[in-house]
């Protein structure tokens, strides 16, 4: 296996699903070209500080951004531990650049987030027009190569696509899937609908795949509560909730072991958590990956409401 590795974090790819807590993020799975992705170093702005950050992508920076609509590509700012020190900035400027080191594009400001989830994040958002190797650099910082790919090549189901019609998992039918929910209150309210027939009622459709149980970086059982806790206010958005994995208490130390449920293979998933938001007519209006906090998914369904 060929891979490179970013602090704090750990991707998940078909080969090397999310296992347990801690650890760093894989970047490349076996057989692929891998993109370095070393860390790099800045320090945190107007702090006053002398510690140097790393620049740490969580998105897989050879498989994952495309062309043709805007990319959110979340990073962090962590210390040589991996951890998001207290006084990293509050927003960072991104220069998108290509392969030779040109601007392309104006400067992007990305806010940091953190609303909820226990990962501080910048989501990077950027539209590429063309396939290719670029650089993501701030101040002060050595640039971050990843690869843009062509829409068609990428697995996932790309906002103004449908969704992809899958059964999923309901307390009436399990499917194959045991447990249907991970969730360490107790299952969630989120299967009682299938997607088929949520996508055959014509409503809008609002879809998170996360296993919280098994999430690497603790993210998904937070993101899952986050969730929950804007249903009321969207009674006319179908919320449903979709475990990664079909049996993984038959084998805790590899959860992937029997196998995934069939909505990741649907959508063409090597990470979670993933967070669709569809329109009336199934198509994806957005969706957020990896890492996302409260405002966002508000941001996001309100979209999907108006």
């Amino acid at each position: 296996m060929t891979s490179e590795s970013a602090p704090g974090l750990r991707l998940v790819t078909r080969r090397n699903l999310l296992i347990g807590a801690g650890g760093a993020i894989a970047l490349v799975a076996c057989g692929q070209t891998s993109t370095s992705t070393s860390g790099t170093s800045v320090a945190p702005a107007g702090s006053g500080s002398a510690a140097k950050l790393n620049l740490a992508p969580r998105f897989d920076v050879n498989e994952y951004a495309s062309v043709g609509s805007e990319q959110r590509m979340v990073v962090s700012l962590v210390d040589s531990s991996g951890v998001t020190p207290t006084d990293a900035p509050r927003s960072i400027e991104v220069t998108i650049t290509d392969k030779d080191g040109k601007a392309v594009g104006k400067p992007v400001t990305a806010l940091a987030q953190s609303d909820g989830v226990p990962v501080p994040y910048y989501p990077v958002r950027f539209t590429f027009d063309a396939p290719g190797t670029y650089k993501m650099a701030i101040p002060q910082v050595t640039p971050q190569a990843f690869k843009v790919g062509a829409a068609s090549s990428m697995p996932f189901v790309q906002p103004g696509s449908k969704l992809k019609s899958v059964n999923t998992p309901t307390v009436t039918d399990a499917r194959g899937v045991d447990p249907i929910c991970t969730r360490s209150k107790g299952m969630c309210e989120l299967h009682q609908l299938d997607l088929v027939d949520a996508i055959s009622a014509k409503k809008p459709i609002a879809l998170l795949i996360s296993t919280p149980k098994f999430c690497q970086i603790g993210v998904c059982g937070p993101v899952l509560e986050l969730f929950l806790e804007q249903r009321a206010a969207f009674p006319d958005i179908q919320f449903i909730h979709a475990e990664v994995y079909k049996t993984p208490d038959a084998n805790p130390a590899d959860p992937s072991a029997g196998g995934l449920a069939p909505v990741v293979d649907a959508f063409g998933l090597n990470f979670e958590p993933s967070l669709y938001f569809a329109s009336a007519d199934s198509t994806v209006v957005s969706r957020l990956d990896n890492v996302f906090d409260r405002a966002e998914i508000k941001a996001n369904l309100d979209k999907l409401k108006a």
